[in-house]
């Protein structure tokens, strides 16, 4: 849940900041909004990625019956690979958030327009 505050917070912000004086941020139009999709999916990757290397682990680890917890899991990764292990993949994790979120951006908005088009009056 804390992701979807960073991918939407991020998201609306950008359109805010993007938008030209005088121009809602609903009139941003397409280029603008698949800029603003893709910076918030890679800001929120960015922020949430170490958290998911440690929630990986965890999922590894129990598929061979061990169940340690988050703080565990955490402190072991830290002594045995370092800091470096909480970035690892980070790079590829971002060059596909941008466009992903983009796209899906883009589509949300053309749906909400177009249901709203034919929506109650």
């Amino acid at each position: 849940m804390p992701g979807f505050f960073i991918l939407f917070g991020v998201y609306e912000f950008c359109r805010q900041r993007i938008a030209p004086a005088g121009v809602a941020k609903e009139d941003i139009g397409p280029v603008p909004t698949l800029i603003c999709g893709g910076i918030a999916g890679t800001a929120l990757w960015t922020l949430i990625y170490p958290i998911d290397v440690i929630k990986s682990r965890i999922q590894v680890q129990s598929m061979v019956g061990a169940m340690p917890g988050f703080g565990a899991t955490f402190i072991k990764v830290l002594k045995t690979e370092g800091l470096p292990a909480f970035t690892s993949g980070l790079i590829p994790c971002v060059l596909r958030a941008f466009p992903a979120n983009a796209a899906m951006f883009i589509t949300f908005e053309w749906t909400k327009n177009h249901l709203r088009a034919i929506g109650p009056r």
